[in-house]
């Protein structure tokens, strides 16, 4: 990837020359996966249909379902440690000292965030950016970060920082029944195994698998640990099961458990 911002596309109102194939709009791209990056899109792009569905591009660690929710699997680049170097106001470069880390490859931190700590430590003046790239850098080495606004403090070696991922840049099928990973979507096809890019839908109209407490007077919905829909009765109850989740999934749209669907209205 370069270095850059994600985007996001209106699909009914921009110009479509550059996404649909042929004469005739299609969506076929957004089903598409691949082991190859499609250079038309970055992870984290997002996609917007006049109808309410939205799509973020992202990238599989492990084999998802079509028809189950999957989890933001990324972890913290590191944890919270020192900076390696000074940087004025107005500078949008930061180098984060040698901790441990894997290997990065150039841009590979596009679109993940920065946190970085007053100089004692202080959460009352700490500054929050995005990650537009980064320099390649061997695991456990020092490497630098390129912001997407300039600091309005200088930071110094003496201030602490914490660099996170692309949200959307490993995401997984969870394989325990308790997790404590937030469900990031549903992919709109089924991804054959990890390292593969696909597009999850975050917004919008979908079908979901619904569990049996879901019945007619349970609207709303919470993710399960296996991306299916729980009940808030069950997940708030005084009994909660180790399997459910406290994140909101959204809301049954059409139908219900027993009657037709449910087509769920899924809130991202």
């Amino acid at each position: 990837m370069a270095k850059g911002r994600a985007f996001t596309k209106y699909l009914e109102t921009a110009p479509l020359h550059n996404v649909y194939s042929g004469t005739t709009p299609s969506l076929n791209f957004l089903y598409e996966t691949s082991t190859t990056r499609n250079p038309q899109f970055n992870i984290g792009d997002r996609i917007v249909l006049g109808d309410g569905r939205e799509f973020r591009y992202g990238k599989s660690y492990n084999a998802l379902s079509a028809t189950r929710g999957c989890e933001i699997y990324v972890l913290g680049v590191n944890n919270y440690s020192l900076l390696g170097a000074t940087t004025a106001v107005g500078g949008t470069t930061v180098t984060a000292a040698a901790v441990t880390h894997d290997e990065l490859a150039e841009d590979e931190l596009r679109g993940g965030f920065a946190l970085i700590y007053g100089s004692d430590g202080d959460d009352t003046d700490t500054q929050f950016r995005g990650i537009i790239g980064n320099d390649a850098s061997a695991s456990a080495a020092a490497f630098t970060i390129y912001l997407d606004a300039g600091l309005v403090k200088e930071v110094t070696t003496a201030n602490y920082c914490e660099i996170f991922q692309n949200p959307f840049a490993a995401l997984r099928l969870s394989t325990t029944t308790v997790t404590d990973f937030p469900k990031a979507g549903v992919p709109v096809a089924e991804v054959s195994a990890g390292s593969m890019y696909f597009w999850v839908q975050v917004r919008g109209p979908i079908w979901l698998p619904p569990q049996s407490g879901l019945i007619d007077e349970q609207i709303g919905a919470m993710w399960r640990h296996d991306g299916s829909l729980g009940d808030i009765n069950t997940t708030l109850g005084v009994s909660c099961i180790a399997e459910a989740m406290t994140q909101y999934a959204g809301h049954r749209l059409i139908g219900s458990y027993s009657g037709n669907g449910p087509l769920f209205n899924l809130q991202g």
